[in-house]
């Protein structure tokens, strides 16, 4: 059983406790949210499935298969449009949100996590975490377009604002790799103190990005 928890801030007349959504939901892992703000999925990995959610209403509005196992990481494309990595079957899914299914599939073997799209560039980048690797697929047709080596087991990704550096988090060395977009090709990693860094999140401005580890 699993919950995705609404918080909002303490207003008169609002409660300032957590709604809990959706019900019945099993294993919630990623959260993502349409370029318009009105949708928020969330990768069910236990379920094989993607809950779509309306913010306004906060309600579950499908639960669409992604016709791969354990899905984890996942980024809109459109307001229609979902990618979705499925880490147990090695496998990518363009999910149509309209439609409620998994329109394409492609092959990732070596358990894919982390998902970031690139929309100026028209490709996603996709952390294939047990062989220390980053793909880039054009979109929407999903070809591969390389890969590169980064830290140890990456897991979680960041965009610059811009779009011309790709910061990857490699979960057991405690490394952050920087991508360059433009040559597809990593830089000086950034070691870290800590390791296990399973969060990663760039500060409005671009100047500053935060990790989350164990020290």
């Amino acid at each position: 059983m699993g919950a995705l928890l609404a918080l909002h801030p303490v207003t008169a007349g609002r409660s300032p406790f957590p709604d809990d959504l959706p019900p019945s939901t099993s294993g919630p892992t990623s959260l993502a949210f349409s370029p318009d703000g009105r949708r928020a999925a969330v990768t069910l990995a236990d379920n094989n499935s993607v809950a779509v959610i309306d913010t306004a209403t906060r309600r579950l509005v499908a639960e669409i298969p992604t016709g791969g196992a354990q899905p984890d990481g996942l980024a809109f494309l459109s307001a229609s449009q979902l990618l979705v990595s499925n880490q147990y079957d090695g496998t990518a899914s363009l999910l149509d949100v309209s439609a409620k299914k998994s329109i394409s599939r492609v092959r990732l073997p070596g358990g894919p996590a982390g998902v970031v799209i690139d929309l100026r560039a028209n490709c996603a980048y996709i952390a294939v975490s047990h062989l220390n690797q980053v793909v880039r697929l054009g979109l929407p047709r999903l070809e591969e377009r390389g890969r590169i080596t980064v830290g140890r087991r990456p897991l979680r990704m960041e965009l610059s604002a811009d779009g011309t550096l790709l910061f990857v988090a490699g979960s057991q060395d405690g490394s952050v790799t920087p991508i360059s977009t433009t040559s597809f090709t990593s830089l000086e990693p950034i070691q870290l103190t800590g390791i296990n860094v399973r969060g990663l999140s760039l500060a409005p401005g671009g100047t500053t990005a935060y990790a989350t580890g164990q020290i």
